[in-house]
């Protein structure tokens, strides 16, 4: 399981509880755009034009130097000021297999967000399935997971919601789904 999991949810019940007002200082998760054109998620195949299966020699030559983490050690995360602040996950052959991002930045075609209801994500992606708080214990908060196929893999974009106050989408993922041992 990766680490990234637990930071989103975590985020998601400090937000809800109110522990965490600056949400930006507080996670590496947090997008900010690089330009219109680019500024979007598209369930099953990218965050802000950054695509699953991308080399990570052409991340870094999109995004440039990365705040933490390097290609080799799985993992690259930007924070603002950089074009693009998240997680970028990378398997063993140096390609990207997974995004995450808890900005409000972002939004799907649909019109999903960081920040959107539970009620707008079960509206907007009627197939994708909710996944209570007690599925299963590694995971912390509910979510809805929307499965897909991207370059002949299943992908599964996750919408993380919030357990506590009102249900709301607080981090957005998508992964391949060998990439993260995911079982039903």
């Amino acid at each position: 399981m990766r680490r990234r999991i637990s930071v989103i949810a975590v985020l998601g019940l400090l937000l809800s509880a109110g522990v965490v007002a600056a949400a930006p200082v507080a996670l590496a998760t947090i997008v900010i755009g690089r330009s219109a054109a680019g500024a979007g998620i598209v369930p099953g195949q990218s965050i802000d034009g950054i695509k699953l299966g991308e080399s990570g020699t052409q991340v870094e030559h999109t995004l440039g130097t990365p705040t933490a983490g390097q290609i080799s050690g799985g993992y690259l995360q930007y924070y603002p000021p950089s074009m693009f602040d998240g997680e970028i996950y990378f398997n063993a052959q140096g390609n990207v297999d997974g995004l995450s991002t808890a900005s409000s930045h972002f939004k799907t075609s649909k019109g999903i967000y960081v920040g959107s209801s539970f009620s707008a994500v079960h509206k907007a992606y009627p197939k994708a399935k909710y996944q209570p708080t007690a599925f299963k214990p590694r995971y912390l908060t509910p979510r809805y997971i929307l499965t897909s196929t991207y370059a002949g893999q299943t992908v599964l974009t996750v919408f993380w919601t919030s357990p506590v106050g009102k249900p709301k989408v607080v981090g957005i993922e998508m992964d391949f789904k060998s990439a993260v041992g995911y079982t039903d």
